[in-house]
């Protein structure tokens, strides 16, 4: 018990009752205390958040370990905040890239046997990733690689409309691309002023991650890989849901495949500035099974054709490989989980083989620095 003022006894609680009523109570104090807290977390940003930050302390600002936009932010950060030196094979693209190679660990191992010396692989694939985040990456990197890039290509990218263009969040990734900028206002999307601070300027990226302060005494949040194999296989009843829903993403095809195969041709275009680059396109690894279900789809069918058409237009007029592996690595309808993800150790392994075996054949011919500087 507590003895008041006026020498009677007043319950613990009452007593913590009044006191949690008057730190809650609303003040001109406490407004003021809270804007001076928010302001010293904004000072602090801009001052302290910095590229090389964000390339070497990802964990701090990942939500989890599925924070998959976070870890190619960084690793693309990282790869950015050094010249290029050593060979190496970039692949970006969506998550059916990302679940279908083995690891970049191995298809470095395997690349470097099959082309005889050294070769790093980077992986920076995230489910949803789109041609306008290859845009901002490949813009980011061009001058800081030697070796191979592959862009991921798909009839979902030929597809985008000014439509999808405005339902879509266009600043997923932590940094900026005067580059992409310019894509999307020919596209028609306003982009905002850029003030030249990084924290500033991705306020939004470091905003979704307001919760993460923990990670600041905590940092045990590594990125994970293959993230579809805690998923459950699609039934028969899923495919033909889905079918449905994915045919009708293919409603604007023929208006907007043009614009957007632009897209890739300029991309491929200022990546070739880098003489010590070879480019490629990698399509969109999808379960065999998709053609032959979605087959009655019409529509399906004539985005399918147009499609193919575009890969062979874009391959002879900008002299670009397209690596379409599906058949090559004998992918087969029960290696995937889904449409577009594959969950098979074997399927991956195979996948990655080839894929290995293709990329030593682009590297070939091009010297290593060693070579270079004899």
């Amino acid at each position: 018990m507590v003895i008041s003022q006026s020498g009677h006894e007043q319950p613990p609680p009452r007593r913590l009752r009044q006191w949690v009523d008057g730190v809650s109570t609303p003040s001109l104090g406490a407004l003021a205390g809270a804007l001076l807290v928010v302001a010293a977390l904004f000072i602090s940003g801009a001052l302290l958040v910095t590229p090389k930050v964000m390339a070497n302390r990802s964990e701090l600002f990942a939500a989890n370990s599925q924070d998959e936009f976070a870890f190619v932010t960084a690793h693309a950060l990282k790869i950015a905040s050094a010249p290029a030196t050593g060979l190496s094979v970039t692949v970006i693209g969506d998550s059916s890239l990302r679940e279908a190679i083995t690891s970049p660990e191995v298809l470095a191992r395997l690349v470097s046997l099959d082309a005889g010396r050294p070769i790093v692989a980077n992986l920076l694939a995230a489910g949803g990733l789109n041609h306008f985040d290859e845009v901002a990456l490949s813009d980011l990197l061009r001058d800081h690689l030697r070796g191979v890039i592959l862009l991921e290509i798909s009839p979902n990218a030929l597809n985008w409309s000014r439509p999808i263009l405005d339902t879509t969040t266009l600043d997923r990734l932590g940094f900026k691309s005067r580059t992409l900028d310019h894509e999307l206002r020919m596209a028609g999307v306003k982009r905002p002023h850029r003030v030249g601070n990084y924290f500033l300027d991705n306020y939004q990226f470091f905003a979704a991650r307001s919760s993460n302060v923990t990670h600041l005494f905590n940092a045990s949040c590594e990125a994970r890989q293959h993230l579809i194999d805690e998923s459950g296989r699609w039934s028969d009843t899923k495919w033909k849901r889905e079918g449905r829903k994915i045919v009708g993403w293919e409603q604007h095809f023929g208006r907007f495949e043009e614009a957007n195969l632009d897209v890739y041709r300029r991309m491929i275009d200022r990546l070739r500035r880098n003489p010590a680059l070879r480019v490629g396109l990698i399509e969109t690894v999808e379960n065999p099974r998709a053609q032959t279900q979605w087959a009655g789809f019409a529509r399906d069918r004539t985005a399918r054709a147009r499609y193919k058409a575009d890969l062979i237009r874009l391959a002879e007029s900008d002299k670009v490989p397209i690596l379409g592996l599906v058949e090559e690595a004998e992918l087969r309808p029960d290696d995937f989980i889904d449409y577009i993800h594959v969950y098979d150790s074997g399927a991956r392994a195979r996948f990655t083989r080839v894929l290995a075996h293709r990329v030593a054949n682009l590297l070939a011919g091009l010297p290593d620095e060693k070579e270079k500087s004899l």
